[in-house]
């Protein structure tokens, strides 16, 4: 399991197919939200569906996680990145807290 500690109470994992009802409830909670920035989105309405996504992407990084490809292609599984807030509290990062909206803005 790939684990990075940000700090005391932030870390970064990518997903593993036991976390995919978790996921699935914070896409449910912020569907409109994701859906603007994440085209996945409008296909997740079951666990199997996120369980799916993750054993995809889980293959298309094993590349990366053994070394094969440059590690840029993370950039890939981003948005599949959860952060542990604490031990009682996991909520999705917002693709690095809100940067495309801040994007957007800027953009416009």
């Amino acid at each position: 399991m790939f684990i990075h500690k940000v700090n005391e109470t932030t870390a970064f994992k990518i997903p593993e197919e036991r976390d995919a009802a978790t996921l699935l409830e914070i896409v449910e909670n912020n569907r409109t939200e994701f859906g603007q920035w994440l085209p996945w989105v409008k296909d997740m309405y079951s666990a199997d569906d996120e369980q799916a996504f993750i054993k995809n992407g889980r293959q298309r990084m094993l590349p990366v996680l053994s070394g094969l490809r440059p590690s840029c292609i993370v950039i890939t599984l981003l948005a599949c990145l959860i952060c542990i807030k604490s031990a009682r509290n996991i909520i999705a990062v917002k693709l690095a807290t809100g940067w495309p909206a801040a994007a957007k803005e800027r953009a416009l």
